[in-house]
């Protein structure tokens, strides 16, 4: 409780929770490009999105495709 709760109270929007999951060993960009379009920063969303596109894998390639085509109706 001394380690996660002081975490989770620093979380005080979806823009700093987007920011917060950048710094995680391991980010899940969909998620992040959510909490961005939920923060209302849509050009960060559609940077975060591009990028993870570049260096997707196979398996996390059509997914993220999937959200750019019908959060930007861009491929």
């Amino acid at each position: 409780m001394n380690v996660g709760i002081p975490y989770y109270e620093q979380v005080k929007d979806w823009s700093t929770a987007a920011d917060l999951a950048l710094q995680a060993p391991i980010v899940f960009y969909g998620e992040v490009c959510d909490f961005y379009i939920m923060a209302n920063q849509r050009d960060k969303a559609k940077q975060i999105l591009g990028y993870a596109l570049e260096r997707a894998t196979d398996e996390d390639y059509e997914e993220l495709k999937v959200r750019m085509e019908k959060y930007f109706n861009e491929s």
